[in-house]
């Protein structure tokens, strides 16, 4: 369905639950790239490095 079709009501029900999604996955990702930074061997040497 186009947006430009759609009712604001209607946009948002498509819209939202579809970007609350992508938002949980992004999350998900995001802890998953830590856990890797994190285990990578030289991640204390240079996370003690001044930024």
């Amino acid at each position: 369905m186009a947006l430009e079709r759609q009712t604001g009501t209607d946009t948002a029900a498509t819209v939202l639950p579809h970007l609350a999604r992508q938002l949980i996955a992004l999350h998900a990702q995001q802890a998953d790239v830590a856990t890797l930074v994190q285990a990578h061997p030289l991640y204390q040497v240079l996370t003690s490095m001044p930024s």
